[in-house]
């Protein structure tokens, strides 16, 4: 399941890229390429737990990146822009 959410998180970036009109080359764009590239690098980076000794690290690397995606504006309240 998790390698089919980073297919979609890749084929997502690659939609936006590909958006018309200037729209891909905005910043607001960029950056959301940006960080969900990010996520996806991470997260296929990081072993896939065996067992439930490795769930604290792989907790930990999700929480990391909620803060990422919080301090970037993605996921905050009402008043901060962004998307949850």
């Amino acid at each position: 399941m998790l390698l089919r959410d980073f297919g979609q998180l890749s084929r997502l970036c690659k939609e936006l890229l590909l958006l018309p009109f200037g729209l891909a080359e905005t910043r607001g764009i960029q950056k959301v390429v940006e960080c969900f590239s990010s996520y996806v690098k991470w997260l296929s980076e990081f072993p896939v737990p065996s067992d439930l000794s490795d769930l604290p690290a792989f907790t930990k690397l999700l929480k990391q990146i909620l803060q990422v995606r919080k301090t970037a504006g993605m996921v905050g309240d009402e008043n901060s822009g962004g998307v949850e």
